[in-house]
């Protein structure tokens, strides 16, 4: 709810600017519009939008109002790129929303922003959603596994409910919760299969880990590209998992924390 402010509470933004080049990449600047913006929307919709009880609950429509207002607003081109990327994976990443809206999304953005310079990363990451829909067959992505053999994902989760989990060597301490929480599942929930993947740490040192975690090294992939397999998985965030049943899809945004 928005709070009742005095008249002149956000008079300083008269004299804000939107088209400073020097200003674009001054991360407190760029902090401030993101939220800047948010706030816009939030107010323009609490009081214009035909809304029920002054509650912005509908985040496409949320979403939509920020872009239209970083198009009206934001003069300087880097900057307008910048904040359009960050709404858009804002809202393709942490919405979760359904795969109707993230079409209508996309079809905003692409109309308002259609020569943005992060287009592609933004295109990836919708494409990528759009694939791990729940009863979509999980993509065939190829992995290593603990002999150096090729296997695709499809073959890994064929005959099964699997859950797949993510890890690097660069975090070790998430790699110790983890295993720790893999080990506590595959007693708890003996009906899955939890299958680790591992993403940029050579074999050696990924191999050691396995063994000194104790973990079931049948069940432990390596993925030699980070980039494809985060464009065919979209690995955020890193507690999430993706639970699949037979190869097909559950849920592509379950978290290993809270979803079990």
């Amino acid at each position: 709810m928005i709070p009742k402010l005095s008249k002149d509470f956000y008079a300083y933004r008269e004299n804000l600017t939107y088209g400073n080049k020097d200003f674009t990449y001054l991360r407190p600047y760029y902090v401030y519009m993101t939220n800047h913006f948010g706030n816009l929307a939030y107010m323009s919709c609490s009081s214009d939008c035909n809304i029920n009880d002054k509650m912005v609950k509908n985040h496409l429509h949320f979403n939509k109002h920020k872009l239209k207002l970083i198009d009206s607003l934001v003069e300087e081109t880097e900057l307008k790129d910048n904040l359009f990327r960050n709404v858009a994976l804002d809202y393709l990443l942490k919405v979760r929303d359904t795969e109707e809206n993230n079409q209508i999304f996309i079809r905003v953005f692409r109309a308002l922003s259609g020569n943005n310079r992060h287009m592609e990363e933004i295109n990836d990451t919708y494409e990528g959603i759009k694939n791990i829909q729940p009863n979509k067959r999980i993509p065939n992505v190829e992995l290593t596994n603990f002999n150096g053999e090729q296997i695709s994902l499809q073959q890994i989760a064929k005959n099964k409910k699997a859950v797949f989990y993510f890890w690097s060597s660069t975090d070790k301490r998430h790699f110790s919760d983890i295993s720790k929480r893999v080990l506590h599942l595959s007693k708890q929930k003996p009906e899955y299969t939890f299958i680790g993947i591992n993403i940029r740490t050579d074999v050696d040192e990924w191999k050691g880990l396995v063994e000194t975690a104790g973990l079931d090294n049948t069940n432990q992939y390596k993925a030699e590209n980070f980039e494809d397999l985060n464009k065919a998985l979209i690995i955020y965030p890193m507690n999430k998992c993706i639970i699949t049943d037979d190869a097909v899809i559950v849920d592509a945004f379950a978290n290993m924390y809270y979803s079990f």
